[in-house]
């Protein structure tokens, strides 16, 4: 990956990633950006190993991208998510967001539906 993503670019690696896992990336019974057996949920296929931390998890992404719109006080800034910070500058934190959603919340026969309107949304292209 390159020092920033475009929208586009993340949204292929997101849809691409799902489509190849074909299941949520689930610990316990929480959705999870990281996983067991190097399984990710869409957002967490766009973190590079080296900007993810643990402390990550159980954070929705808009909290963790935009500090200012956040009410979670437990969101520790580590390195990692600054660093984080600044690859997804350039990312719409909404279609992030959208993103997290269909992975978490809902079944994956019924991703391949949702993601057309998350590209309409947004203007992006489903990738093949």
């Amino acid at each position: 990956m390159s020092n920033t993503l475009s929208n586009q670019e993340a949204f292929n690696i997101m849809v691409r990633h799902l489509r190849r896992q074909g299941s949520p990336c689930e610990v316990g019974f929480d959705c999870a950006y990281r996983g067991g057996n190097e399984r990710m949920c869409a957002v967490g296929a766009i973190i590079p190993n080296r900007m993810y931390d643990e402390s990550f998890e159980g954070h929705n992404i808009g909290a963790l991208l935009d500090p200012h719109d956040s009410k979670d006080a437990e969101i520790i800034e580590t390195p990692e998510l600054l660093e984080l910070r600044c690859f997804l500058k350039h990312i719409n934190i909404e279609m992030l967001t959208e993103m997290q959603y269909v992975h978490d919340n809902m079944a994956p026969e019924k991703w391949e539906y949702q993601w057309p309107l998350i590209a309409n949304k947004h203007v992006l292209q489903i990738p093949e």
